[in-house]
């Protein structure tokens, strides 16, 4: 459910891209309590019971055809309601846990205007457990999920992401540098 407490409220949109997801997304959409005030699923046509669970659990259903990700996600962003501040990009078969959840209501409310996105670390797990070793563990590089809705990266209506560890490194690159 979208988070109702203003205590928590941040104006924050998650946006979920999915096709055919009925096995993950309930879950996803649940991690995101207290967390999104609005959720938007843009769905690809999906064929099993995506959509019904998305309107079950809440979410704004938005759908078009498929043609990538980027282009995907950034016609989603040109769909939210204008005064989205933040947004947070996660996929169906990802939740976040409770102290990432717990961290973003904390923080993001009193990240200065100078900072435009966040990274998150993450863990991925197999069966249950957290993969540890093979190679995929740890994930070397943080992935940014959490962007202002008038983010630098954004150019022209369009996202683009840039690979940064932190939120210290962010302000380097961006604040402390200047024009």
């Amino acid at each position: 459910m979208p988070a109702n407490d203003s205590q928590y409220s941040m104006n924050l949109t998650a946006i979920i891209l999915t096709y055919n997801e009925a096995r993950h997304l309930a879950r996803c959409i649940d991690s995101l309590a207290g967390v999104a005030d609005r959720i938007v699923v843009a769905d690809c046509f999906s064929t099993d019971d995506t959509l019904a669970i998305a309107a079950a659990k809440g979410a704004r259903v938005i759908q078009r055809a498929w043609v990538n990700y980027a282009t995907q996600f950034n016609w989603a962003v040109t769909q939210l309601e204008p005064g989205t501040e933040w947004v947070l990009r996660i996929d169906a078969d990802e939740v976040l846990t409770p102290a990432l959840a717990a961290e973003i209501r904390a923080r993001l409310k009193g990240l200065g205007t100078e900072i435009d996105g966040v990274y998150c670390g993450r863990r991925m797990t197999f069966q249950g457990r957290l993969i540890r070793w093979g190679g995929v563990f740890p994930v070397q590089a943080a992935v940014q999920r959490l962007m202002a809705d008038n983010a630098a990266g954004r150019r022209d209506g369009a996202y683009t992401p840039l690979a940064l560890p932190c939120i210290e490194m962010w302000r380097r690159r961006f604040v402390d540098a200047g024009p």
